[in-house]
C-alpha cells in the first residue's frame, strides 16, 4: 500500500477520477492507522472527549448518556423525513455515524458519501464506536466514506458534475469558528451538487445571528428554508428546498 504520508493525495486523486470506492478503502485504511497507533489505546474517557472536541458533543447532559435523545437531535439534523427510496445523499461531518444511521434506519438509499476532515474521529467512529448500530452503518455497501477537507473536495465532486438528492450540512459545531464551511462560496458549491428539487439539511449552531445570516444566505441562493431545533434545546438546524 502507499506510504501513510501519500495517502490524503491519493484519495484526491480517486475522486478526481471518481473511483469512490478506492477513495472510501483509503480512507478506512488511514482510520485503522489512527486507530492503531492511538484511539484503541486509550480510556473511554478520553474516547468521548475526542468525540466532544469534534462533533461539540451529541446533545447529552454532562454525565448522562441519553440515547433516544442523542439521536433524535441526529434526525433533525439527517431529515430522513425529506429523503427518497433511491436517493444519493451527501453529508459534510461524518462524526460518530449518527446522522448517517437516522437516514439508513429509515430508507433504502442508493449511494452515501459522508465526508470527515478528522482521521482521529473516524478512526473512533469505524473502529470503536460507543454506539455499535451507527458503527454498523457505516460498513454498508452504499456507504462511502471519505477523509478530506470538505470545501476542497465538493470542488472536485462539482467538477465531476456529481448530483445528490439531498445533502446533509453537519460541518462543526460553532458556525463563527468554521467560516469556510459556512461561507457563501461554499454553500453555492452545495446548490450546484443538489438536484433540482433536492433539499438541503444544515446544523446552524445557537447563536440567532448565524442562523439568520445562513438562512438568508439559503435563501438568496434559491432555497425554501425554514428553522427548526432539537428537544430542549436552543440550537436550531435550517431546512431547505432547492427551487427547481
Amino acid at each position: 500500500m502507499e506510504s501513510k504520508f501519500h495517502l490524503p493525495l491519493c484519495i484526491l486523486s480517486s475522486v478526481s477520477r471518481r473511483d469512490y470506492r478506492k477513495a472510501d478503502y483509503l480512507t478506512r485504511a488511514i482510520a485503522f492507522n489512527a486507530f492503531y497507533r492511538k484511539t484503541s489505546n486509550i480510556s473511554y474517557n478520553q474516547v468521548w472527549s475526542i468525540i466532544d472536541r469534534y462533533t461539540g458533543g451529541l446533545g447529552y447532559k454532562k454525565d448522562i448518556i441519553e440515547e433516544y435523545m442523542i439521536i433524535q437531535a441526529g434526525c433533525t439534523i439527517a431529515w430522513p423525513e425529506a429523503v427518497e427510496p433511491g436517493s444519493r445523499i451527501l453529508e459534510i461531518g461524518t462524526g460518530l455515524g449518527r446522522t448517517l444511521f437516522c437516514i439508513l434506519e429509515s430508507v433504502n438509499v442508493k449511494e452515501y458519501y459522508t465526508i470527515d476532515i478528522s482521521a482521529e474521529i473516524l478512526s473512533i467512529a469505524l473502529y470503536r464506536n460507543p454506539f455499535k448500530y451507527f458503527q454498523e452503518k457505516l460498513w454498508r455497501d452504499e456507504v462511502y466514506v471519505i477523509n478530506y477537507d470538505a470545501v476542497k473536495l465538493a470542488y472536485i465532486l462539482d467538477r465531476n458534475n456529481e448530483k445528490y438528492n439531498h445533502i446533509i450540512h453537519d460541518g462543526g459545531p460553532n458556525p463563527r469558528r468554521n467560516k469556510r464551511v459556512f461561507s457563501k462560496q461554499f454553500f453555492k458549491i452545495l446548490y450546484r451538487l443538489l438536484k433540482d428539487n433536492g433539499t438541503i439539511s444544515v446544523f446552524a449552531g445557537r447563536n440567532p445571528n448565524e442562523v439568520s445570516r445562513i438562512c438568508r444566505i439559503l435563501s438568496e441562493l434559491g432555497f425554501r428554508v425554514y428553522t427548526t431545533s432539537f428537544p430542549r434545546s436552543p440550537v436550531r438546524v435550517i431546512h431547505g428546498y432547492k427551487i427547481g
